[in-house]
């Protein structure tokens, strides 16, 4: 039977993953809207981001020469969001190493960490 320590650790490590997961997602998922935006302005096509962003598919109707600049923007807007994820790739390793090995993890309030753990 697990005890009260493990479910415990259990849980937090879930909830930090899935917070960290979410604000991960959105923060790149913002940077990458906000690049592709002003990609798409830059273009000066007749077409709207709030178009692309709803229907994708239409840049199969375009003219060739237009699908290559947005597809241009599409990666270009990749390009940066990926690369914003390094730094913060960089963040979490620096902080792993703030994190302290835990003796205490699975035991009981009170008992003694056996000799020799330490």
């Amino acid at each position: 039977m697990l005890s009260y320590c493990w479910l415990n650790c259990v849980f937090c490590t879930t909830l930090h993953y899935s917070v960290g997961f979410v604000f991960g997602v959105a923060i790149v998922g913002t940077i990458f809207n906000n690049e592709l935006r002003h990609q798409i302005d830059i273009l000066g096509v007749n077409i709207t981001f709030d178009v692309l962003k709803k229907n994708p598919q239409i840049i199969g109707s375009l003219p060739p020469i237009i699908q290559g600049q947005i597809i241009n923007a599409y990666v270009q807007a990749l390009q940066l969001a990926f690369t914003c994820i390094i730094p913060m790739g960089g963040l979490c390793f620096l902080s792993a190493f703030l994190l302290g090995k835990n003796k205490n993890i699975g035991r009981r309030p009170g008992e003694e960490v056996p000799a020799g753990v330490e």
